[in-house]
């Protein structure tokens, strides 16, 4: 009878063989565990990526699943607020499991929420989707035309152009706005729609208009055309109230520059403009702001005294915030709002250590939703969704569940999708549902939605 066959040392090929296929198994395990949980790579960083067309791979199909099975029951909801809800969930996210749903959203008396799902329809090649837009945004209707406004940055740049002129040539404050915002998004802007923002900037006597043109200006226009119009917004701010004051301070904290630091120094000046000017400067990183903003210290309300503290620590002198904590540990709960309020503005990993301090002296309920609005400002960072993971397990009720699964959808990675998926299969309510598998999704695509401003959930 002939032997089996045998390596050199004596062990059977057939054990041999069946050792390393089952080491190999396990390898493929080990390395699909260890995919799961690394943030998503599309080449892009977050937000960049325009469209999410589901790819799915075996580790996700359950939770992705679930996830769109819960989107698709909202969007055929009897009720209202949760197909709005639902409908509000997918910018960015071109599901192809949820064409017809988000189709037949056209045959509901109120276009508003088709309205919200046209631009992934055109993403999944929908005909009608472009056409439709257009249709939307001539409407008779205003209310109509500005949603459809809100969602035409989604489509690719220049999709609609004549479209925009003609609502550009609307009387009306918000035209400007809501165009300017689609032409800054795209990056772009056609000859005749920045002739028309010049000219509102130079002519409107509504001080929204003119503001709005210029900011478009500014990121779109020649250099002609952008000296101009910061020209417009310090005019503007000579004699702004707190409205106008805030929308300058927030576009000049949101675009930091050195034309940007001089205005807010002007508005610093006024009282009625003080405050926005305060937040703004938290991001500023300029020589002589300390010695600046601690001309302001006792001036105001706590707010401001807040906001004066945070400023100094973003300018490199915490002393004076870190004795406003050792001072504060016997105050009663709630008394942090304030200060949560003012490190809201101050989107530097040096805040988030404050928080989890905050959340140790004082876990009452507002404390707690606060701290994971002011979070969403931190995508993937492991500091700041170690603290949300910390918070969730404190949550005593849907609201405020829903509101950690938000920030969650916003900064998580990939490591949280079974916490979301627990979520969404556990919750009692469809609202704090459909924000879990929201959730998921959107971190699954690689955050295409990574700041709180993008998302109308």
């Amino acid at each position: 009878m002939p032997k089996k066959p045998s390596n050199k040392a004596g062990t059977p090929l057939r054990l041999k063989t069946n050792v390393l296929a089952f080491i190999g198994v396990l390898l493929l395990l080990v390395i699909s565990s260890i995919y799961l949980y690394l943030p998503a790579d599309k080449g892009e960083s977050p937000g960049e990526s325009k469209f999410y067309t589901p790819h799915l791979l075996t580790t996700y199909e359950k939770s992705y699943r679930e996830a769109v099975g819960q989107l698709s029951a909202g969007l055929s909801s009897e009720d209202d607020y949760i197909v709005s809800l639902s409908a509000s969930s997918l910018p960015y996210l071109a599901i192809p499991d949820l064409r017809d749903e988000m189709i037949r959203l056209k045959e509901r008396a109120d276009p508003e929420n088709y309205i919200r799902v046209l631009p992934e329809l055109f993403a999944l090649g929908e005909p009608q989707a472009l056409e439709d837009m257009k249709g939307y945004l001539l409407s008779t209707d205003f209310g109509t035309t500005v949603v459809a406004l809100e969602q035409l940055e989604r489509f690719p740049p220049l999709t609609v152009t004549e479209e925009l002129l003609r609502n550009l040539e609307i009387p009306h404050d918000q035209m400007a706005y809501y165009v300017g915002k689609v032409l800054r998004k795209w990056g772009k802007g056609t000859k005749e729609l920045l002739e028309q923002f010049a000219k509102i900037c130079e002519v409107s006597y509504s001080p929204d208009a003119r503001f709005y043109s210029a900011i478009t200006l500014i990121a779109l226009g020649s250099a002609e055309e952008e000296t101009k119009a910061w020209k417009t917004i310090r005019e503007l701010a000579e004699n702004a109230d707190y409205e106008t004051a805030e929308r300058i301070s927030l576009f000049l904290g949101e675009n930091v520059s050195d034309e940007g630091y001089e205005i807010l120094l002007s508005l610093l000046k006024r009282e009625e403009s003080r405050l926005p000017a305060m937040k703004a400067l938290v991001r500023y990183d300029k020589e002589g702001k300390a010695d600046v903003v601690n001309n302001y210290r006792l001036t105001g309300n706590d707010y401001q005294e807040y906001l004066v503290l945070v400023n100094l620590a973003s300018a490199g002198e915490p002393e004076a915030l870190e004795e406003e904590f050792n001072r504060a540990i016997e105050f009663p709960a709630g008394y942090w709002s304030n200060l949560i309020q003012a490190l809201r503005e101050w989107r530097n990993v040096r805040a988030l250590p404050l928080y989890r301090r905050i959340v140790e002296r004082d876990p009452s309920r507002i404390v707690r939703l606060e701290i994971s609005r002011n979070l969403r400002v931190f995508p993937l960072n492991p500091v700041a969704i170690r603290i949300l993971r910390d918070l969730i397990a404190m949550e005593k009720d849907e609201r405020e569940l829903a509101t950690h699964m938000k920030t969650l959808g916003l900064i998580g990675t990939r490591r949280e999708i079974p916490l979301a998926l627990r979520v969404l299969r556990t919750s009692s309510e469809a609202t704090t549902r459909i924000t879990a598998g929201w959730a998921i999704l959107n971190i699954q695509a690689g955050l295409p939605i990574n700041t709180p401003s993008e998302l109308s959930l």
